[in-house]
């Protein structure tokens, strides 16, 4: 079975070498490619190069590209079968989070039929490439997709009316922000790699990390992307089969270390600040003998304040900034320069951390209920730009009149593993969905209502104890434990349902103990220690893999469904993996869930895969827009006004990019039936679609 990669490589076509008859050293190339717009500097996602064609040239289709980044790898590029209504022809380049930023190299090359002077082309020359164009596009893979936004492939858009109980938001009770001291001595800050420190960002200031602004604290914890990217680097570990690992950490390398344990989930998007009266009093590395401090360091550490952008454990923070102060360079010819110095160790201080002690309540009616019109958005795939926020109108069905505005959303990936039921109530989990997050263990209700556990022997599958929630090695995480020849199998209980052939982005925090391997799978059929499976029991989104395990299992097939990836942690100490990302993509229409399978990788081994922080999402790479996207829009009064006089709807969709530029590309949804008097049933993750039936028992599933 091929491995998923959204990552797209080409090897080297060396067009960068080599003679040309015709070296085009004109800037637009005129007469032979006739070049109508080359980006002079992109960000990440997709972008075009569009020519037209000279005269001179004698096929436009035989026109071929190469673009060489910095570091000498190839960009991925692509003849499109687009043609826009100048007859422009249009080539595809992507730039992914991992292209290496800098000057890349353009090279046009195709077959000339006359010189520059209008003499034909000598015989030798002939039926091969013998013009040659070159340019340069700066790369930037974390600024913004700055290209236009041209669509040229049609959205699959669905739409379904949902009646939900209606909901009212509210502020519990103490939601206020809460500050809690450390004690004297219990905490170290560690700040390392200074040299890279905000390197890659440096040219972004007005851009905001997505990780950080997520995590500000802010009174209503309400979503937004405004003026944020995706700003991580995915990264292979020689752990990690067909996956990722995304540690923000590489940006932010700065750790906070407690003896105690004093660390909490709840801190994570708070702030942290020395006490007042117990400052450091160990700061390593001391100045150097030509630097002075400017005013005093007591009076500098007073005004100190980082944010906690990551919580590893009850022992580890991450904050997003070292402990720096202003110093004056005594050989500077102004003497009086200022500079940072950056410590590297700090220790011997008491800290206060701020943070949001509770969080905003959903209170659902149940006696009101909500008519919504759920828009679903599959195949966003611009030939070049991104979409950003798409604007929905509506009039009465097969009339005339202009379209009144009915919502205007800002584009974001959806969350899978949600109860789109059950309101949100915890504290961190309303800065990414208004509804309860099942894979964040933020309490153990979330483990015991939505999540299985399994024990697996060579023999049975059987239901095992519910795991508890553990912070010391990893924050708010469990523990899918394996012993010898017996492992753990860890998955939701109930199943989401998916797009056919969209790719979608599992994702988790983990830590590994030594000789402990985690397989990840996503699978459309029921756990069972039954003998005989059907493997055809379900509406499958996700087939299932070859079985690699014929001394377990008899069947030809994996009972645990498409196999995703592995993280094989060999060595003989704990590892952390930070945030571990797989990509995958459905097989069909259907439902499925993620399964966890621990195992050991010997007969005499004991240990646990510690796992936090679940999700699945629509993939997202900065650049790109999401290839599924969600919205519920709520009927107006005069929608109702209007469905009182005609059952169907007019709807015109538009697409922006984050500019506010329109692409010129509308979608029409044309005498929409809707009914407010019929109850669509809400086509929400966590619903029930299908119950499992296994031929040969009495047993539902």
């Amino acid at each position: 079975m091929g491995v998923l990669s959204f990552y797209k490589n080409l090897e080297r076509k060396k067009y960068d070498v080599g003679e040309y008859y015709i070296e085009d050293i004109s800037k637009t190339s005129p007469s032979y490619f006739d070049i109508q717009e080359i980006p002079s500097s992109v960000g990440g996602g997709r972008h075009v190069i569009i020519i037209k064609g000279g005269l001179g040239l004698r096929d436009l289709k035989d026109v071929d590209i190469e673009i060489i980044a910095s570091d000498g790898s190839t960009i991925f590029v692509d003849s499109t079968d687009y043609v826009d209504r100048f007859d422009n022809y249009y080539f595809t380049f992507e730039i992914y989070d991992r292209t290496e930023p800098g000057v890349a190299e353009v090279y046009l090359v195709g077959e000339a039929v006359v010189d520059e002077k209008g003499e034909p082309i000598p015989e030798e020359w002939r039926d091969e490439y013998n013009v040659r164009w070159s340019g340069e596009i700066i790369i930037q893979p974390f600024e913004r997709n700055n290209s236009n936004l041209t669509i040229s492939k049609a959205p699959q858009v669905s739409l379904f009316q949902v009646v939900t109980p209606e909901r009212a938001l509210i502020e519990a009770e103490g939601s206020g922000f809460q500050t809690i001291t450390s004690s004297l001595g219990d905490l170290r800050i560690n700040s390392t790699n200074f040299s890279g420190y905000d390197r890659e960002f440096s040219n972004s200031t007005s851009v905001v990390d997505s990780t950080l602004f997520g995590l500000l604290k802010n009174t209503k914890q309400k979503p937004t992307t405004v003026n944020t990217i995706h700003s991580y680097i995915r990264t292979k570990s020689t752990d990690i089969r067909h996956g990722y690992t995304r540690q923000f950490m590489s940006r932010y390398n700065n750790t906070i270390t407690s003896d105690s344990g004093f660390f909490r989930k709840d801190f994570l998007g708070g702030s942290i600040s020395f006490t007042s009266g117990a400052f450091p009093t160990k700061l390593e590395p001391t100045l150097p003998s030509n630097y002075s401090i400017s005013g005093s360091t007591f009076s500098q550490l007073e005004f100190f304040e980082a944010n906690i952008v990551d919580v590893v454990s009850a022992n580890q923070i991450v904050i997003d900034k070292p402990v720096a102060v202003s110093v004056l360079n005594a050989n500077s010819k102004s003497k009086l320069q200022s500079v940072q110095h950056r410590y590297k160790n700090v220790e011997n201080f008491q800290a206060d951390i701020t943070f949001k002690s509770g969080s905003v309540n959903f209170v659902t009616s149940s006696t009101v209920s909500q008519s919504y019109l759920e828009f679903t958005f599959q195949d966003l795939q611009p030939l070049s730009g991104e979409i950003y926020r798409i604007k929905t109108y509506y009039k009465k069905g097969v009339s005339t009149g202009e379209y009144q505005s009915i919502y205007d959303h800002v584009v974001v990936s959806p969350e899978y593993l949600v109860d789109a039921t059950y309101p949100n109530q915890t504290s961190y989990a309303t800065k990414k969905s208004d509804y309860r997050l099942i894979g964040h263990f933020t309490d153990s209700s979330i483990i015991e209502n939505y999540w299985s556990y399994y024990a697996e022997t060579p023999s049975s599958i059987y239901i095992g104890n519910t795991l508890v929630i553990q912070s010391q090695s990893l924050a708010d995480s469990v523990k899918v434990r394996a012993q010898g020849s017996t492992f753990g199998v860890f998955s939701t209980t109930n199943y989401q349902a998916y797009a056919a052939n969209q790719i979608y982005t599992i994702a988790f925090t983990t830590l590994l103990d030594p000789q402990i391997e985690l397989e990840v799978y996503m699978n459309s059929n029921p756990l069972s220690t039954n003998t005989y499976i059907s493997i055809d029991a379900s509406i499958k989104a996700f087939a299932n893999s070859v079985n690699s395990e014929r001394s377990r299992y008899q069947e030809n097939f994996s009972r645990f469904g498409k196999y995703i990836g592995s993280i094989s942690n060999k060595k003989n100490t704990q590892q952390h993996y930070g945030h571990v990302e797989f990509d995958f993509e459905t097989d069909d229409d259907g439902i499925g869930a993620p399964v966890f399978r621990t195992k050991t990788l010997n007969q005499y081994t004991t240990g646990s895969a510690h796992i936090s922080l679940v999700s699945i999402t629509p993939l997202a790479i900065n650049g790109f827009s999401p290839n599924l996207v969600q919205f519920a829009v709520p009927f107006s009064n005069e929608i109702t006004q209007v469905l009182a006089l005609s059952q169907s709807l007019d709807f015109k969709i538009e697409y922006f990019d984050y500019t506010g530029k329109q692409s010129e590309y509308v979608t029409f949804l044309e005498d929409v039936q809707v009914n407010l008097k019929t109850e669509i049933p809400n086509n929400g993750c966590q619903a029930e679609l299908s119950n499992f039936f296994i031929p040969g028992t009495a047993e539902n599933y």
